[in-house]
């Protein structure tokens, strides 16, 4: 074998020790002049960078009403056809029966015994009243004799035909009176305290039993609660119900896609712009309208999507997914990702311009965008990189350093 051909052997196992070494933790720095030929240089821009996420939905009805019975009963009749519009306040179902007739009957007799009690707590009220009032004539009455009787005792022991006790004594009669006077018209007695306290306790129990029988006299007939359509029927006429019990629904107008999507901690979902895939690369868009406060299980968010496309080409119970585009408001510092070279653990690197050349530099990416990279450490606003070339640079410092003799 000739001298040419063993040194052709060893070239190669060292050419990939070589291009091992090329690229090591701590990558040397390299300075190459600048080449001829052509090459395309450009300063790092900034950039707003945007992120899709994947959703999964299905189309729902904006409002969706449950039309319940309030109180149990026997399905008398059904008012709308099934699939008709209605409007809020249209009757749907009227309620009746004999358990329902009797607890009418119940209510309105309580009515009627609750008005009669406070009737008689009136009158007597009222003449516990006037017999106050009489009370505090008479000791009104008996004050002014008192003070007629002290001013004759003063008169005669004026005169020296009176005495001193005497008068002190009509004196305490006047005051004990006029105390009883001002106690007769301030303080309530006990029994009027207690038939006052009767009074209002009975007025309370009418209120809440007039209430309860107007609830249940419009509890008879079940009205829509909003405008729809009047769907999903469950009971017939001779069907009894129980309070609480699903009878219909009334599915509003307008749809919206009720959606579950993972979004990273801390983002703002909420009216970001969405994309809803039709199939064959067709797409409409669309708004998040809410975002849920609860999640699922898996940690997905909670979210409704809106928009005018969605409601004329979307149809009730529809599957469908998209994505929703997150865009980041403040900019970041990018470079094209053709101005990056990577090593053989993905290490990424750029060739900055110097006074010398072009030299080779570690740098940290982030978010890729529409053939840009984000550039977080290694490459400053004013630094001019290369844009297109950067692995023609790199062949040509990998020739410099590791140059085989031939």
């Amino acid at each position: 074998m000739s001298n040419r051909g063993r040194i052709a052997i060893l070239a190669a196992p060292a050419g990939v020790l070589a291009c091992v070494l090329f690229f090591r933790d701590t990558p040397p720095v390299i300075e190459t002049p600048a080449p001829q030929g052509l090459r395309e240089t450009d300063s790092p821009k900034r950039r707003a960078f945007s992120q899709s996420l994947r959703w999964y939905g299905t189309v729902q009805p904006k409002e969706s009403i449950r039309v319940i019975a309030l109180e149990p009963g026997d399905v008398v009749s059904v008012l709308a056809a099934d699939g008709a519009l209605v409007t809020s306040g249209t009757p749907l179902f009227t309620l009746g029966g004999p358990l329902f007739s009797d607890r009418a009957r119940v209510a309105r007799a309580a009515v009627r015994s609750l008005s009669r009690r406070i009737e008689l707590s009136g009158k007597n009220l009222a003449r516990e009243r006037k017999s106050l009032k009489t009370t505090v004539q008479l000791l009104e009455e008996r004050v002014r004799l008192a003070e007629a009787v002290v001013a004759r005792q003063q008169q005669l022991l004026s005169s020296s035909a009176g005495s001193a006790i005497e008068l002190d004594l009509a004196r305490s009669e006047l005051l004990r009176l006029r105390a009883a006077r001002e106690t007769a018209r301030f303080e309530i007695p006990d029994e009027m305290d207690l038939t006052e306290a009767e009074g209002v306790r009975l007025r309370t129990a009418l209120s809440a039993a007039k209430a309860g029988l107007r609830r249940l006299e419009l509890s008879a007939t079940i009205r829509a609660q909003s405008a729809g359509n009047f769907v999903r029927r469950r009971v017939s006429p001779g069907q009894t119900v129980q309070p609480g019990e699903d009878l219909a629904m009334v599915l509003g107008e307008g749809l919206r896609i009720e959606a579950t999507v993972f979004a990273p901690t801390g983002c703002q979902l909420a009216a970001l712009a969405v994309e809803v895939e039709l199939g064959s690369g067709q797409l409409i868009s669309g708004r998040v309208e809410r975002v849920l406060p609860e999640t699922t299980p898996a940690g997905a968010r909670r979210v409704w999507l809106h928009g005018e496309q969605l409601e004329r080409r979307l149809s009730l119970g529809q599957r469908v997914t998209g994505l929703v585009r997150l865009t980041d408001p403040q900019e970041a510092l990018a470079i094209p990702a053709s101005a990056l070279i990577y090593d053989e653990r993905e290490r990424a690197f750029a060739y900055v311009k110097t006074p010398g050349g072009f030299s080779r530099r570690p740098v940290e990416t982030g978010r890729e965008a529409e053939g840009w990279v984000e550039v977080r450490k290694g490459v400053g606003q004013d630094d001019v990189v290369v844009v297109s070339g950067a692995y023609q640079l790199y062949y040509e410092d990998f020739d410099k350093l590791h140059q085989l003799e031939d």
